[in-house]
């Protein structure tokens, strides 16, 4: 039988076995190579906040309105059926 996808959709590539992590989303255990792997940035405070931080402030606005950055890493399957429920409540 044919295979799919030369690497079988996972990065391991020599090594035997690989740690499980728990999916960001759903919680289910996924092997730490299988898993997509996406940063979020977000910003600490509100749009709406930012001017009248910058204009309380005496130091320089970009060391106060810094983004905080968020490792997600998905279940493959959580990750689609997230992506399709997105996607539908777009519409």
């Amino acid at each position: 039988m044919t295979s799919k996808r030369r690497n079988g959709e996972r990065n391991k590539h020599g090594r035997g076995h690989v740690r499980l992590i728990r999916c960001s989303n759903c919680g289910n255990f996924c092997p730490k190579d299988k898993a997509i792997k996406q940063f979020l940035v977000k910003n600490v405070v509100e749009q709406v906040a930012v001017c009248d931080v910058q204009e309380a402030s005496a130091y320089d606005s970009k060391a106060i309105c810094e983004d905080a950055v968020l490792r997600l890493q998905r279940d493959p399957l959580s990750y689609d059926s997230c992506e399709v429920s997105h996607r539908l409540s777009q519409l």
